[in-house]
């Protein structure tokens, strides 16, 4: 009987996810999980498979990019101390490198600000 909304992914299924977020390439993912690459490809054809994995990816993705915030100060500072670097390169490339970042920050934040603004008007012709 085929799974419905809100039941569990099989064991083998579950693996296959495992193996689909662990493995570069869809047929490593099938032979990881022990199915044929047609199995793992039918799966992913299922709207509930399709689905699990989606939220998978995008729960592993939150995880990688809480990592990377929270080395994003180790990082800076990294930079930082190469704009001391005795080659003149390596220098050049941190600079260059922390002013575009701040840059596109900067940028991020005046359209995350105007988003908020456009967001409070709209509340307010709403009501």
């Amino acid at each position: 009987m085929p799974a419905g909304h809100g039941d569990k992914l099989t064991r083998k299924k579950e693996q296959a996810l495992a193996a689909l977020l662990g493995q570069p390439t869809l047929p490593a993912a099938a032979a990881e999980a022990g199915v044929s690459e047609r199995t793992l490809r039918a799966w992913l054809r299922q709207p509930d498979f399709a689905e699990a994995f989606a939220r998978a990816r995008r729960e592993y993705l939150q995880v990688a990019i809480s990592r990377m915030q929270r080395a994003a100060g180790t990082a800076t500072s990294k930079l930082l101390s190469l704009l001391d670097a005795p080659d003149d390169g390596v220098a050049l490339r941190a600079a260059l490198g922390l002013l575009d970042r701040a840059v596109k920050g900067a940028e991020l934040l005046d359209v995350l600000a105007r988003l908020e603004r456009l967001e409070q008007a709209a509340k307010g012709h709403e009501q």
